[in-house]
C-alpha cells in the first residue's frame, strides 16, 4: 500500500498527515502533526504575510519533509488556504517554499477547501443522512451540506478565529463588548449566505478550533486528541467553555487543559463562531471529527 502525505498551510497552523492509501479507497493514518505557525498574523491589517510568519511555516515544512521521509512517504500533497489566498505577496511565499523545501504548493479556493473537508469528515461516518460539515480555520470557515455522495451546497465565509480576533477582540475593548460584537458579526455573515437554506438534520465540526473546544469541554489532554473523535459537543458544553474563556486572561487560558498555549489568543473567537453556527441552525450539538481536509486531500488526490 502506498504511503502518502498531505500538508495544510493554514492561517493559524501548519499540519501534516501521513497515511497509507488502501486499494478500497480508505485511509490508514500513520502519523499526524501540527505546528502553530500563525501565518495570518496581522494579515487583515497589512494585506501581506510577514517575513517572520513565512519563516515559521518554512521551518515546519522542512521538519515535515524529514518526518515523512522517515515513514517512507512516496508522494506529497501540499495545499494552502485562506491566508495564502488573500496575501498580496502570495507568489513570493510560494517561491520561498519551493526554493527552501522543494514543495510545490497548491492554493485552493474556499469552495475546494470546503469540499475537501466534507469528504474527509464523512469518509468514516455511518449512514447517508444529510449533514452540515463545518471547518473553522484561522482565516475562514468552510461549510458544506449534503450526503456522502452528493454535495448540495459549499461555501467559504470570512469567519476564522484569527480574523475575528483581530476584528472584534481588540486590546482596548472590554471582552463582554467584544463577544457581543463578534456574535453580531457572525450572524450577519451567516445570514448573508444561508438565510434561505433549510436546517440540516445533523452537524459535524472538524478542524483545530472545533477539536480544541471539544478537548477543553471534556478536559482531554493535548496528547490524546483521538478520544474526542466522534464526540457530540453540546450547546451547553460549548457555552460553559466560552464563559470560562471570556473570564480569563490569555496567560490564564494557556493553563487550561485541552488548549494548546499558542491558541489561547484566538480560541475565544473560535468559540463564538461555533456557538453562532449551532445557534443559527438550531443544532443542540455537533459531532466532532478529527478527519478533515487533510484526509480529503488524500482521498481525492492520493488514489
Amino acid at each position: 500500500m502506498a504511503r502518502k502525505a498531505s500538508i495544510d498551510i493554514g492561517t493559524n497552523s501548519t499540519r501534516l498527515l501521513v497515511a497509507e492509501v488502501n486499494p478500497d479507497h480508505t485511509l490508514t493514518p500513520l502519523y499526524a502533526a501540527e505546528r502553530i505557525t500563525r501565518l495570518g498574523e496581522a494579515l487583515s491589517r497589512s494585506g501581506a504575510l510577514s517575513e517572520e510568519a513565512m519563516t515559521r511555516v518554512v521551518k515546519a515544512l522542512a521538519e515535515y519533509r524529514s518526518l515523512a521521509q522517515a515513514y517512507g512517504v512516496e508522494a506529497y500533497y501540499v495545499i494552502a488556504t485562506s491566508a495564502t489566498r488573500e496575501a498580496s505577496n502570495q507568489a513570493y511565499f510560494l517561491q520561498k517554499i519551493a526554493q527552501e523545501t522543494g514543495f510545490q504548493v497548491r492554493v485552493v479556493t474556499g469552495e475546494t477547501e470546503a469540499y475537501l473537508s466534507f469528504i474527509g469528515a464523512l469518509h468514516d461516518q455511518p449512514g447517508e443522512c444529510e449533514a452540515l460539515v463545518c471547518d473553522i480555520g484561522g482565516g475562514s470557515a468552510e461549510f458544506v451540506m449534503g450526503r456522502r455522495e452528493h454535495m448540495r451546497l459549499a461555501a467559504s465565509l470570512p469567519l476564522g478565529s484569527r480574523r475575528l480576533t483581530e476584528t472584534c477582540f481588540l486590546p482596548e475593548r472590554p471582552v463582554e463588548q467584544a463577544v457581543v460584537e463578534a456574535r453580531r458579526y457572525c450572524r450577519q455573515e451567516l445570514d448573508r449566505r444561508f438565510y434561505d437554506v433549510a436546517r440540516p438534520k445533523q452537524g459535524l465540526a472538524c478542524g483545530g478550533t472545533a477539536t480544541t473546544l471539544a478537548m477543553m469541554a471534556t478536559r482531554t489532554p493535548l496528547h490524546a486528541p483521538e478520544k474526542i473523535h466522534g464526540y457530540l459537543l453540546t450547546q451547553e458544553e460549548l457555552a460553559a467553555v466560552l464563559h470560562q474563556l471570556a473570564a480569563r486572561s490569555i496567560p490564564e487560558r494557556q493553563k487550561m487543559i485541552g488548549l494548546h498555549p499558542l491558541r489561547a489568543d484566538v480560541i475565544l473567537a473560535g468559540a463564538v463562531i461555533l456557538e453562532a453556527i449551532m445557534s443559527y441552525w438550531q443544532l443542540t450539538g455537533m459531532r466532532i471529527s478529527l478527519a478533515d481536509l487533510l484526509y480529503g486531500v488524500l482521498l481525492q488526490e492520493g488514489q
